[in-house]
């Protein structure tokens, strides 16, 4: 079967186009580390970067009651601004985060 002319490199570019694209990721925060965000006291995270984060990233936080073992339902939305590895265990970053407005 000959192929369609239009369909040629359709994979490709549209890789390309997700790869610009914003990805968002759920992540459980303990209570103690959500408040300290939740009132701007902390503006980074540090985490294994087994999501591959990247700026632009939307991060859902879920704040944890890690004695409880529970989600309380706290929810924050911020954005990673900058990211590093710098003077970080391997495989994991720092992400500055900003609250989405």
């Amino acid at each position: 079967m000959p192929k369609m002319p239009y369909t040629e490199g359709w994979n490709a570019a549209w890789d390309l186009e997700l790869e610009s694209v914003r990805r968002s990721h759920k992540l459980k925060t303990e209570s103690r580390f959500f408040k300290a965000i939740e009132d701007g006291r902390k503006t980074f995270e540090i985490r294994l970067d087994d999501r591959q984060f990247r700026e632009g990233d939307l991060l859902e936080l879920l704040e944890w009651d890690c004695i409880e073992g529970v989600l309380t339902g706290g929810v924050l939305w911020r954005r990673v601004t900058y990211i590093t590895s710098w003077g970080q265990k391997k495989g994991y970053v720092v992400m500055a985060i900003a609250e989405v407005k």
